[in-house]
């Protein structure tokens, strides 16, 4: 299992102290960091053919570089997987979200009050599947940390899509 993570300001604004945090954690053996924009690094990840379970997008927060983060990630996201999306509730990520909508193969997840806990249920699943390397992090810390998140939106990719090179939606 690897994690990646893409951040133009790592070690140069925020001193390492994401690095540092996983090191403390014991993690660091399993992190991989792209210092630099996510539209020059994802390009990168996407060439290495890395495969990936869950993906979190939260970078620059206009609509074409959301996109673009879109675009590399749904590439490399595996039917079955989830892509997270940051500050649901902005026009730009709204009209990412009607994107993925209409031109892709995504389900919403909830993630909201009244249905967090089939999203617990999910979360638990992936984590003992997928995220063994968490060294027994509790159940609950990693959950709450995302469905406590209403600014938090959840797709589950149902599979692999790239639409005919004519193929035109308004969205």
């Amino acid at each position: 299992m690897r994690h990646y993570g893409v951040d133009p300001e790592q070690n140069t604004v925020h001193g390492g102290a994401a690095l540092a945090s996983l090191k403390r954690a014991g993690l660091d053996s399993v992190f991989e960091l792209l210092e630099g924009p996510s539209h020059l690094m994802l390009p990168k990840l996407l060439e290495r053919g890395v495969v990936l379970d869950l993906a979190f997008i939260d970078g620059w927060h206009t609509f074409d570089y959301t996109l673009l983060d879109f675009f590399y990630l749904d590439k490399m996201l595996r039917p079955g997987g989830v892509m997270l999306l940051h500050d649901r509730s902005w026009p730009s990520k709204q009209k990412v979200m009607r994107f993925m909508m209409s031109h892709r193969k995504y389900k919403e997840l909830p993630v909201h009050s009244s249905t967090r806990p089939g999203f617990f249920k999910w979360v638990h699943r992936v984590v003992a599947a997928k995220w063994h390397w968490l060294r027994g992090a509790p159940f609950g810390v990693v959950t709450s940390a995302i469905a406590n998140r209403p600014e938090i939106a959840a797709f589950l990719k149902l599979e692999s899509f790239e639409p005919d090179h004519r193929f035109f939606r308004n969205f």
